[in-house]
Parts: C-alpha cells; structure tokens; sequence
C-alpha cells in the first residue's frame, strides 16, 4: 500500500486554496481602499487645520499677505509652516490674506477641492 497524495488530489487542493485566497481578497480589498479613502480625507483636513492655525498665528505677528503650497512641484511660500501626517502626492494649497483657503489635493488616486476652508472629494 502507497501513502501519499495523487496528482489530482494535489491540483484539487491547490484549485480550492486558489478559490479561497481569491475570495479572501475580493472580501477585504473594499475594507483596504475605504480605509485608504479615509486616511487621505483626514489627512486632507488635518492640512486645512494646519493652514488655519498657521493664518491666525502669522495674524498675532502682524501682517499677513497670504502664501500658498504647491506639493506637486514641493513650493512652499508660507515661511515656517509644517504639518504632520499624509504628505499629498499633488495639488495645491492658498492661503489668501482674509484667511479663506482654497485649492485642490490629490492623495494617488484620491482628489480633494478646498473652497473656503472646507474639503471636498472630487468625484470625476
């Protein structure tokens, strides 16, 4: 008597771990994009937070003339700003003199439209 598997065997379990991995991730790839999703919307809005406060701290020094941020080409023209969290992959930030800021953000393949200090998701 032969112990062990046959060839058919073997393909057959290999065909079902191949169905059971392609299930598993057609179930969890949602979770992992809507989380992506997620982390790029809060990131987009920890950026407006840190262009308001940046605006009423420059405000408490004296005159403000407004700046803007240009993260595809990586220009920054408000003078000691920093933030922490997702750097957007493009897009640009302006932060005009009244304190509006407006623009765009792009987090691969997620697009965000600033207009007046509120995020958007662009849905082209």
């Amino acid at each position: 008597m032969k112990k062990g598997f046959t060839l058919v065997e073997m393909l057959a379990i290999i065909v079902l771990l191949g169905l059971l991995v392609t299930l598993i991730i057609l179930k969890v790839r949602p979770a992992i994009d809507e989380s992506r999703e997620s982390v790029s919307e809060a990131s987009a809005n920890t950026l407006v937070s840190t262009f308001e406060d940046y605006y009423f701290e420059a405000k408490l020094k004296g005159v403000f003339e407004g700046c803007s941020y240009d993260f595809t080409s990586n220009i920054n023209s408000c003078s000691g700003l920093s933030f922490t969290g997702e750097k957007p992959t493009g897009g640009i930030l302006t932060l005009n003199v009244d304190g509006s800021i407006n623009g765009n953000l792009i987090f691969d393949q997620y697009e965000y439209d600033i207009i007046d200090n509120k995020v958007y998701k662009n849905n082209e």
